[in-house]
């Protein structure tokens, strides 16, 4: 049980960079005019993004169950994502910090196209400098798993975009 956490987090954080990626495109491309996802708009209810959240972890614990790691495995990459939590924990510290700082930029009071740009541009940086770690940690993570692992985290990639392609197509009306 106490193997389960660690393996998780780290599936998240290396998943997870997907999404944080789309999130700084998305903020990016559409913050200086506050473009609206269908009905969606940053503070309202039925958000998109704890739907996609919600989605996302789900479909982790399920991936989580079709890897079948062994228990050496397990021990294997806790033990390597360990090894990296002191540079891990900062760089997305930073991405979550950035993100909030976008956000503020966008819903200030008199928004600022400039400090908006500033803002997701930051967060680019952020996100590009906890890719380039996230990348390092796979690579040490990689020859602890077999090719049918390998296969099933490839094949995950392009399932979880469906994913967000569908709920995006829901909240858009089309």
């Amino acid at each position: 049980m106490t193997l389960r956490k660690p393996l998780i987090a780290g599936i998240v954080v290396l998943s997870g960079l997907s999404l944080l990626s789309l999130g700084a495109a998305a903020v990016a491309g559409q913050a200086a005019s506050a473009a609206r996802i269908g009905g969606w708009q940053p503070g309202s209810s039925g958000r998109p993004p704890g739907a996609l959240i919600r989605q996302r972890l789900a479909r982790l614990r399920v991936l989580k169950d079709d890897l079948a790691l062994s228990d050496r495995q397990r021990q294997d990459i806790k033990e390597t994502l360990k090894a990296h939590r002191r540079e891990l924990v900062p760089l997305i510290r930073a991405v979550a910090d950035r993100r909030d700082d976008v956000r503020e930029a966008v819903l200030a009071e008199n928004p600022d196209e400039q400090a908006i740009r500033s803002a997701a541009e930051s967060l680019g940086q952020a996100i590009g400098d906890l890719a380039v770690k996230a990348s390092e940690v796979a690579g040490e993570i990689r020859p602890l798993i077999t090719a049918e692992q390998l296969d099933t985290l490839r094949e995950f990639r392009p399932d979880r975009r469906a994913a967000l392609d569908e709920l995006l197509d829901r909240f858009s009306g089309e």
